[in-house]
């Protein structure tokens, strides 16, 4: 009986340390993407700002 507590303990430990080695992974490409997710919105928010600046002169102009 303890051998199989044992290897009962064994794999939730196992299980646990594939859990937080698959954490780490998946936070590791997040570092890797913010700073290109951040340009992107940067660059749409200018965007945004041209096409408003457009959209008021044209108003304007009507």
């Amino acid at each position: 009986m303890a051998e199989l507590l044992h290897v009962v303990e064994h794999r939730k430990r196992k299980s646990r340390l594939r859990m937080e080695l698959l954490e780490h992974k998946m936070l590791k490409e997040m570092i890797t993407i913010v700073p290109f997710i951040e340009k992107e919105i940067a660059f749409k928010d200018e965007d945004l700002a041209k096409s408003s600046l457009e959209i008021n002169c044209l108003k304007a102009e009507n």
